[in-house]
């Protein structure tokens, strides 16, 4: 503001002096309209300058506090007037915040809904979750990821979408989901030594404390074991990271082959895969029947916005019986550079 005011009270004086130079009288009154002298008695205020400027000030203060206006789920008045009849709605041009675990008929999203990343174990508990046009749904950000537990669970029950079906997590039109989880700079990993049978030991390829792999994760090792030998896949908790070694909880059931082999005077690396199956966003649901009706939950984008899912895990999932229920799915979405689905494990 001084320096705008310093350049007016320049500009204004140099065209006063021009003005006395040609014999007009220069105007008494400074440049913001204020003026003690005889001569302004009786005048009205001059235009104060900078109007744009304060109404992009005014405009700016809205907007902080819209966003200081954002509602706590844990607000009981907030709850009562979204939830009618546990079916809740996010309304447009608000903007909540999910602080509290909460199991709700179906949840749908037209305003903000952002998840607090402070909170740890906190769950989301719905027959289906959608994000509709205009909405947004955010789980962290690529800068600040979700690295606490956070859950999606889908639950079995009447509710339906004419253009979803039943039990889904998704979006539609301009619609905007973020999720993302703890980071992992890689999920898989080899064997570098082939462990035995009974072994709580795996020594790795790679440093799992570099690709941030932490006690308590889960893994799966894939089976080595030739056709003509009984061998599995099998999936252990981490009970410590060393340095390019983890050691388990359970003993290993069966062997699995790790760095080289000799195979015909030539050597091949022939390793068991290891993968880590653990992720802070978990989106799953009820499966007491998925074995015998292929239907769990499924997750769908559809329209012009995105979805970027990133370091989530995705269990219980797919519904074998009908179409285009999968997963992971993105619904005819043709060019969509904001679409991504990294790093997620499908279980």
């Amino acid at each position: 503001m001084a320096p705008l005011r310093l350049l007016w009270v320049c500009l204004a004086t140099a065209l006063a002096a021009r003005a006395l130079g040609a014999g007009a009288v220069a105007d008494p009154a400074g440049p913001t309209g204020e003026c003690n002298e005889p001569a302004c008695a009786g005048r009205p205020p001059a235009p104060v300058l900078l109007q744009r400027s304060s109404a992009l000030a005014l405009r700016a203060d809205a907007a902080g506090a819209s966003e200081a206006a954002a509602q706590l789920w844990s607000s009981a008045s907030r709850l009562q007037a979204g939830c009618g009849w546990g079916h809740c709605v996010v309304p447009a041009g608000e903007h909540w915040v999910l602080d509290t675990s909460i199991h709700v008929e179906t949840l749908t999203v037209q305003g903000k809904l952002t998840w607090d990343t402070s909170k740890d174990d906190l769950e989301l508990k719905a027959g289906y979750v959608l994000v509709d046009s205009g909405g947004h749904l955010q789980v962290g950000t690529r800068d600040a990821p979700m690295d606490r537990k956070a859950i999606i669970y889908i639950t079995k029950g009447p509710h339906s979408h004419p253009e979803f079906g039943h039990r889904f997590f998704g979006g539609r039109g301009s619609a905007k989901i973020d999720i993302h989880g703890r980071e992992l700079k890689r999920t898989w990993t080899l064997l570098s030594r082939t462990a035995a049978a009974g072994s709580t030991v795996l020594h790795l390829k790679d440093d799992p404390a570099a690709l941030g792999w932490r006690a308590g994760d889960r893994i799966g090792v894939a089976t080595t074991t030739p056709h003509t030998k009984r061998g599995e896949s099998t999936v252990h908790t981490v009970a410590s990271v060393g340095s390019r070694s983890l050691t388990l909880n359970e003993p290993l059931r069966a062997e699995h082959w790790g760095g080289l082999r000799e195979i015909a005077g030539r050597r091949f690396e022939m390793a068991a895969e290891v993968v880590n199956m653990e992720r802070s966003v978990l989106i799953t649901g009820d499966h007491d029947d998925i074995q015998w009706t292929g239907e769990g939950l499924h997750t769908m984008m559809m329209g012009s916005g995105y979805m970027d899912m990133r370091y989530a895990r995705v269990e219980h999932c797919g519904q074998r019986p009908l179409m285009g229920r999968y997963c992971l799915h993105f619904h005819v979405m043709r060019r969509c550079p904001r679409c991504v689905f990294q790093g997620n494990a499908v279980v």
